[in-house]
């Protein structure tokens, strides 16, 4: 019961920063049209849009920007005059993608762990039958793995707030 409370704890952390994340930089912002705001005639004016990204930073970090410096950084990173300028962004952006893959090696290798350990204390209890063990085996790895799997994410994701 503790394992499951601490893997509970450790799930919600982790899809906690992943959300967090997903905030800052949400995949719905439309970056055609903060780009056009730099752009007169034709002209792209990149010097201004660098200057308005260096603005945001800070506020985007703290997840109340405009869009400016997730769009600048994703588009013209590498054209920019501060080769620092976008550091946060890819830092942050990376640290996002590996929390929330971590989350998913984590789940894998605590089934594992789980399944082996299921067989390990049924084989202990010594069935009289083969299949009566394997039955046995397959509802308590079916059960635990899927309230790893499904309910333990459900609960992570959910806003407890």
């Amino acid at each position: 019961m503790i394992f499951l409370l601490g893997m509970f704890i450790l799930f919600s952390w982790m899809k906690s920063k992943s959300i967090k994340n997903m905030y800052r930089y949400p995949s719905t912002l439309n970056c055609e049209s903060v780009d056009s705001l730099f752009t007169l005639n034709g002209d792209f004016n990149q010097t201004k849009y660098e200057f308005y990204a260096t603005v945001d930073e800070v506020p985007t970090v703290n997840r109340q920007g405009t869009g400016m410096y997730q769009c600048y950084c994703k588009n013209y990173a590498e054209n920019a005059t501060n080769p620092n300028l976008c550091d946060t962004y890819h830092n942050q952006q990376f640290g996002g993608y590996a929390i929330g893959q971590s989350v998913t090696v984590a789940i894998t290798i605590v089934n594992i762990v789980i399944r082996t350990f299921c067989i390990w204390l049924i084989q202990m209890v010594g069935y009289k039958t083969i299949s009566g063990e394997i039955a046995a085996i397959t509802v308590t790895i079916f059960i635990a793995t899927f309230f790893n799997t499904a309910i333990l994410l459900l609960l992570a994701d959910a806003d407890l707030s």
